[in-house]
């Protein structure tokens, strides 16, 4: 069970779930890229809210963000209602961003 101080290894478990409601948004969109949850910062306060964040981004160049940004919103909901209040952000990011940094 998920506790109100987010740990790294809550985020750990996050993670395949965001990806594989990720996956099913592809496959169901019949979408010609895979977007995947490169990096996370853990514990970040905002107005008093704590948030994990993910990184979000396609598996391919010439793909924009706002061909699969409405998606995020509606994963961050489905994490929120499911994970009895897990305040997570989805963030999208371009192909090869060189400030990306991978775990």
């Amino acid at each position: 069970m998920f506790t109100s101080r987010i740990t790294r290894r809550d985020t750990r478990k996050l993670r395949p779930l965001i990806q594989q409601l990720l996956d099913e948004w592809c496959k169901k969109r019949r979408k010609n890229f895979r977007l995947k949850v490169v990096n996370q910062i853990v514990n970040q306060v905002v107005r008093k809210t704590r948030y994990t964040y993910y990184t979000i981004m396609p598996d391919r160049k010439g793909v924009r963000s706002f061909e699969y940004v409405s998606v995020l919103g509606k994963i961050e909901k489905v994490i929120l209602q499911e994970r009895h209040g897990e305040n997570v952000m989805l963030l999208s990011a371009e192909f090869g961003e060189d400030d990306i940094v991978t775990d």
